[in-house]
């Protein structure tokens, strides 16, 4: 008789190991500090230019106003960065959160730029600011109703309005009168591989003991499992498999019964969501095995 009960931890557990750079309060040195600070920075300049550029392509606009549009976005970007990580009142996470313009509304401005201009976009602009602020003010009591299913949906029904633009991004960008040219297409191809292949290794480091340098904290893991659920009641050894990613649990069938198994391991799945990090998710499978014995004379 088994049961089995599968445990996903939450989206923020699921990245790291116990290297002190990943931890809230953790103090890493110099030399890792400067690359990772210059790495948030770098991405944030990346992030808010980018999508200043496509909007703009889009509805024409000329070289002093896209560039005035740019030089705003990285002020307000160091404003709110300085707000997360020093927060006034409820304004601010205190994290090194470094705030960038969003992709999630590009592909809706140029629809609305195309046909209304730029000042329909910077309504519409303030009009979801707005909404968004509100709804992050209540996220705590409505995110739960929101799945991680719905959040990939959501990013990926972004990820598919945006192709058109990144295909005439591809080839040079909006009005380009040297559109498709090789050196486009080079540079626009070394992106998209540059890009598959960083997913790739992003996918390939998740994967448990993956990386030579987190082997210890692999086999900590490993150990931690098998001591949490082999500490319960009833619990006759356990033992963890497929790299961690299932833990089988054997009980005494004298002290836990066919209905407590179920119990069982949905206890177990819980204790492991709130004590471990781990990627992915870990299956429980508890055993419980009832023999008869008899002996013919």
């Amino acid at each position: 008789m088994t049961e089995e009960k599968r445990v996903t931890p939450e989206p923020a557990a699921q990245a790291a190991g116990r290297d002190a750079i990943y931890e809230l309060d953790g103090r890493i040195s110099v030399q890792k500090a400067v690359p990772f600070g210059l790495q948030h920075v770098l991405a944030m300049f990346v992030a808010n230019i980018a999508p200043i550029l496509i909007v703009a392509g889009v509805v024409h606009l000329g070289t002093e106003e896209t560039g005035s549009l740019v030089q705003t976005a990285m002020i307000i970007a160091g404003i709110g960065s300085l707000l997360q990580m020093f927060p006034i009142g409820p304004l601010g996470s205190r994290l090194p959160i470094v705030m960038g313009i969003s992709f999630t509304f590009v592909s809706t401005f140029c629809v609305i730029g195309v046909k209304y201009g730029y000042g329909a976009i910077l309504g519409a602009a303030l009009v979801g600011g707005c909404l968004e602020g509100v709804l992050g003010l209540g996220a705590r009591w409505w995110r739960r109703f929101v799945p991680p299913i719905v959040s990939a949906s959501v990013v990926t029904a972004i990820g598919f309005s945006l192709l058109g633009i990144g295909a005439n991004s591809f080839g040079g960008g909006f009005g380009n009168p040297h559109f498709g040219e090789a050196k486009y297409l080079i540079v626009g191809t070394l992106t998209l591989v540059a890009c598959l292949v960083q997913a790739a290794d992003a996918i390939s480091a998740a994967r448990p003991g993956a990386r030579r340098e987190n082997l210890e904290n692999y086999i900590k893991r490993l150990e931690k499992l098998e001591e949490i659920t082999g500490s319960y009641p009833g619990v006759e050894k356990s033992y963890a498999i497929q790299a961690g990613r299932e833990v089988r649990v054997m009980v005494k069938p004298e002290q836990v019964s066919e209905d407590q198994m179920v119990i069982l391991a949905r206890e177990l799945a819980k204790k492991i969501e709130e004590e471990m990090e781990y990627p992915g998710q870990i299956k429980v499978h508890v055993l419980r095995e009832t023999t008869a014995i008899e002996y013919a004379k």
